[in-house]
């Protein structure tokens, strides 16, 4: 069974195919950027969860969180260059 870090979303919205990046320590160190495997709540996987709601998080190919940890949900965009 693969680790699961219980979080709580503070602002926005994470949704399950977003990018995350782990924080740790005062000076807020990358010591993770990837995707996520799982997005729970109450054992039920989901697609986004808001502002205030809490769920849990699988991270693809890293277990190592910690309390403390802070995670941040984001996007990738491309978008074609013009002149």
């Amino acid at each position: 069974m693969k680790p699961i870090a219980g979080c709580k979303v503070r602002n926005g919205t994470i949704s399950r195919n977003a990018r995350i990046r782990v924080l740790r320590g005062s000076r807020k160190e990358v010591i993770f950027d990837g995707l996520l495997e799982s997005l729970k709540n109450v054992k039920k996987d989901v697609t986004s969860m808001g502002k205030g709601s809490e769920c849990g998080m699988g991270f693809q190919d890293w277990n190592d969180f910690q309390v403390g940890d802070q995670i941040q949900a984001y996007e990738v965009k491309e978008e074609k260059r013009s002149l």
